[in-house]
């Protein structure tokens, strides 16, 4: 579903139509909703933003929402919903009497406070309550099990269908119904707030530099949804500190000098996941480092699961399928591997060194990185050039597009050059041959490699690639590229930051050809 990226009062948001719709079919069927969503994942934003499509909607006139940060009332919570209603329905200047009544009629009972509230009044209340993670976790359960107990009890109290609950935070919810097998004994349904996805991300990024004077390509967009997942306030500060430097065009070196002044600028989101850290276990360190080394760890056979919840929580780690436990995007696994306090107290606690503890898993996912795009660019080029042959020559593509198309010598098997037709037979046959498991049914073309792909390119250039590309020197460059650094991951050696910029630079620039190449 296609994002909306707007500024709201110096703030960027993108607009999260599809949860809203979720949101707003939940209480079409008269259902409480939890929303789940980790630190810094938008959940206030996502909020209003839900509070300004619902007044808009005409039949939802007769609804009052409210935005309500229950971290900030130290009061019994269903006291201060009153409170909000009472201000909504009758406003007053001093509220102290107002909460000694409702306090009063709180311990009689909840229907004596809300009978006295919502009487006459005929507009039903929704309550978006945000921050609940930060009530105390015995507070926590207490108002879960009262609005248990309000969904039982609409039949029988008409005056609670008046009323709707939207509890949002970065909370386990299990937690708070272990005993129950779906959210809160089937009386809320659950929203999952994920991060933006690349779609959504790739559009934040062009329309935040377009209104800021400044230009980026798709691919400079998707290599900054491959760094930071799409987590909303990760993209917010990337884009706020690349565009402090005023750039004309936003560059791949660019976006890794962001997100490394970004870790060393000792965010504060960051300063909590590293104080976290600091004060674990060796048993927990041990549990971390089993995920950066990325080892498979399912969370209910994790001794230290408490500690591994609570980074899920803080949003370091992601619960996957089959609660599977992994990181939830580059910019947390770099602060891990980078951060010196971190690194200090890995070496002290663990006997694993940190070195040896996250510098593998980090290269082993540049590598996995390189190799699927580099993948996605030969595949596309080989349908590119396909498609182009079979235009001009049609039915008879294959013999005039590769006649007189040469590989190149391969030396050291004491060979010399050979048509490109009789060696792409060739290796099929080998393959057939070493292929015990199943026919191979590729056709020829499949065989041919980057550089068999250029030679055909250059051998057709004058008759049907120059029109399209231009200038054969600079493709030649690109492919150069794309070579080099597959042979280093095709033999697994390290991708350094250079490697790495000039693969996306010419990713960047094939793109024109060969259509959108998905960085993940």
């Amino acid at each position: 579903m296609k994002s909306r990226v707007i500024e709201r009062d110096g703030i960027w948001e993108v607009w999260r139509e599809k949860e809203i719709l979720q949101l707003e079919l939940c209480l079409r069927r008269l259902e409480y909703v939890i929303v789940s969503a980790p630190l810094q994942s938008g959940l206030s934003v996502f909020f209003r933003q839900c509070i300004l499509y619902l007044k808009s909607l005409p039949d939802y006139q007769q609804y009052v929402p409210l935005l309500i940060n229950v971290s900030s009332w130290n009061d019994s919570l269903f006291v201060l919903l009153a409170l909000e209603i009472s201000q909504q329905l009758r406003p007053v200047k001093y509220v102290h009497r107002r909460l000694e009544k409702f306090r009063r009629l709180e311990s009689q009972g909840l229907s004596f406070l809300f009978e006295e509230v919502l009487r006459g009044c005929s507009k039903n209340f929704i309550f978006f309550l945000d921050d609940f993670q930060n009530l105390s976790f015995s507070r926590q359960k207490e108002f879960v099990s009262l609005i248990r107990q309000l969904h039982t009890y609409r039949d029988q109290y008409p005056y609670l269908k008046q009323m709707f609950f939207v509890l949002g935070g970065a909370i386990l919810w299990k937690n708070l119904d272990p005993e129950r097998t779906s959210p809160f004994s089937n009386a809320a349904s659950k929203i999952h707030l994920s991060d933006f996805s690349e779609d959504q991300t790739v559009e934040f990024a062009k329309v935040y530099f377009q209104k800021h004077g400044c230009s980026i390509h798709d691919i400079g967009a998707r290599y900054i949804y491959e760094k930071t997942g799409g987590h909303p306030y990760f993209c917010q500060n990337l884009f706020r500190i690349i565009w402090s430097k005023h750039p004309s065009e936003v560059q791949f070196r660019q976006i890794d000098r962001a997100v490394e002044e970004f870790i060393e600028e000792g965010d504060f989101h960051l300063k909590a996941i590293r104080q976290r850290i600091l004060q674990a276990s060796p048993q927990d360190l041990r549990a971390l480092g089993r995920i950066l080394l990325g080892e498979v760890v399912q969370l209910s056979l994790m001794a230290p699961q408490r500690f591994l919840e609570e980074l899920i929580v803080l949003g370091v780690l992601r619960l996957g399928p089959d609660r599977k436990v992994c990181l939830r995007n580059g910019i947390y696994e770099l602060f891990l591997r980078k951060d010196p306090l971190l690194r200090r107290h890995f070496s002290q606690v663990c006997d694993v060194a940190p070195k040896d503890l996250l510098v593998g898993q980090f290269m082993l996912a540049s590598n996995q990185f390189c190799y699927g795009i580099i993948n996605q660019v030969e595949n596309r080029l080989r349908n590119f050039v396909v498609s182009q042959l079979y235009s001009e020559y049609g039915e008879e593509w294959a013999r005039r597009g590769l006649a007189g198309v040469y590989t190149e010598p391969e030396r050291w098997r004491g060979r010399t050059e050979r048509e490109l037709g009789e060696v792409l037979v060739l290796r099929k046959r080998r393959e057939e041959e070493d292929n015990t498991l199943e026919d191979c049914d590729d056709p020829l073309i499949c065989y041919a490699t980057l550089k068999d792909l250029e030679n055909i390119i250059v051998k057709n250039w004058r008759n049907i690639f120059k029109k399209i590309i231009g200038s054969q020197d600079q493709f030649k460059v690109y492919l150069t590229v794309l070579n080099r650094v597959r042979n280093k991951v095709a033999h697994n050696r390290p991708i350094c930051d250079r490697d790495l910029e000039r693969l996306l630079n010419a990713v960047a620039h094939l793109d024109r050809w060969l259509g959108k190449i998905s960085l993940l």
